[in-house]
């Protein structure tokens, strides 16, 4: 899809155009529901919060007409994980994913559908790490060991489990063993820079940040962009601030301000405080 290879690309204005003219008239509702979704992660990426919740109205309402049970939930819970990271409510999170939690039957669901990765994420931003291991422990025991292997849900309930618990190291081999599947290049890497900053070793943190900014971005990796490619130009600009490396933080804090440049208010803190560590670098350097 050219609006997918667009946002790939970094060309991101291009992509929601594009995305907002096939909506209009959409040529089936399979089209309309992956534009949706993907216009919905853009949103989230550039800090448009207010736009994102009514795309993940239309979404839900397209995913529901099809039939697709699961679609709806999946977008509720990442409706609790941008409250957790990006707008940094973690009360709203909370609201929100007990919501889902009280609404879901999973015991009338198949295994294969149930939201499982989704669900542990969500409660592991919240702080709630003891319940994101029954889940996973209730995915190990209804699903057969042979898709448990293969699976990148499986691999991603244990790297952010591992994180929750302050399991660094495990954490950081988890986050590795998600890009043994060549399908997201950058999935895991925010994960793993966090995990390495849990360790003191900033390097290695660095080193993290570094590759989520120059593997290949792919269609799947835009999903997991879209709440953790702000944080990690954030990390990494910070690790090159405290190193001294000057140039290199401002190119990040320029990067961030970018991405964010139309923003949520809500959001404008946090842009005000990258807008005051930039202007701070700045002006060190015309000394």
């Amino acid at each position: 899809m050219r609006a997918g290879v667009l946002a790939v690309m970094g060309q991101r204005d291009s992509a929601t155009t594009l995305l907002r003219a096939i909506l209009a008239n959409p040529r089936t509702p399979a089209t309309a529901q992956m534009s949706s979704n993907q216009l919905y992660h853009l949103d989230v990426l550039q800090g448009r919060i207010a736009e994102s919740e009514l795309e993940r109205d239309r979404f839900r309402r397209i995913a529901s007409d099809r039939g697709n049970a699961i679609g709806p939930i999946v977008a509720d819970l990442r409706k609790s994980q941008v409250q957790a990271l990006v707008l940094r409510d973690t009360a709203a999170a909370r609201r929100t994913l007990a919501a889902v939690e009280e609404s879901l039957r999973l015991d009338s669901m198949a295994p294969s559908d149930r939201p499982y990765g989704a669900l542990v994420y969500s409660n592991v931003l919240v702080g709630n790490v003891a319940r994101a291991k029954q889940y996973l422990s209730d995915y190990q025991r209804a699903t057969p060991p042979g898709l448990q292997r293969d699976s990148l849900d499986a691999r991603w309930m244990r790297t952010v489990i591992a994180l929750g618990e302050g399991r660094a190291r495990d954490a950081v081999t988890f986050a590795r063993s998600l890009r043994a599947e060549q399908t997201c290049q950058r999935c895991g890497l925010y994960e793993e820079g966090l995990a390495w900053e849990q360790l003191g070793q900033a390097d290695s943190a660095q080193a993290a940040y570094e590759r989520m900014l120059t593997a290949p971005s792919t269609a799947p990796s835009l999903i997991y962009e879209a709440v953790s490619l702000p944080q990690v130009q954030r990390q990494l600009g910070a690790i090159y601030e405290a190193k001294g490396e000057r140039t290199k933080a401002v190119e990040q804090y320029t990067a961030f301000l970018d991405l964010w440049r139309r923003a949520d208010p809500e959001l404008q803190p946090q842009v005000h405080e990258v807008k005051e560590r930039l202007s701070r670098l700045v002006g060190e350097g015309a000394r």
